[in-house]
């Protein structure tokens, strides 16, 4: 396995001390720069922490989709659950992402679970 070569930081932490990559890595600073400008500082228990205010949000205006790339499964013709029997849990999704290049058939789509 390739080991990595150099300082390895993660973003959060350059986001904290205002760093951003040299303009070479233009890419890399715009999202970055997009991410910063949508967190906000809100109390999690004891601690405050930098969150997104939706993930709707977050995947138009860090991940750039449009919005109809993200869609709640209210607008879906069934409901969609799965049961997973050895925890006794029901898995229902927040969101689906469908598969861009569909034609007639059958709905393929990512769903997207928040939490159990």
């Amino acid at each position: 396995m390739a080991q990595p070569v150099g300082l390895v930081v993660e973003p959060v932490v350059l986001n904290r001390l205002g760093l951003f990559p040299e303009s070479a890595t233009t890419v890399l600073a715009d999202w970055q720069q997009r991410l910063e400008q949508l967190l906000e500082d809100q109390p999690v228990g004891e601690q405050w922490l930098s969150v997104a205010p939706s993930f709707e949000l977050f995947c138009q205006e860090v991940l750039a989709w449009q919005p109809d790339d993200l869609r709640k499964p209210e607008v879906l013709p069934a409901p969609v659950a799965v049961h997973l029997d050895d925890y006794d849990e029901v898995l229902r999704p927040d969101w689906f992402v469908p598969e861009p290049s569909q034609g007639d058939g059958p709905l393929k789509a990512q769903l997207l679970v928040q939490e159990l």
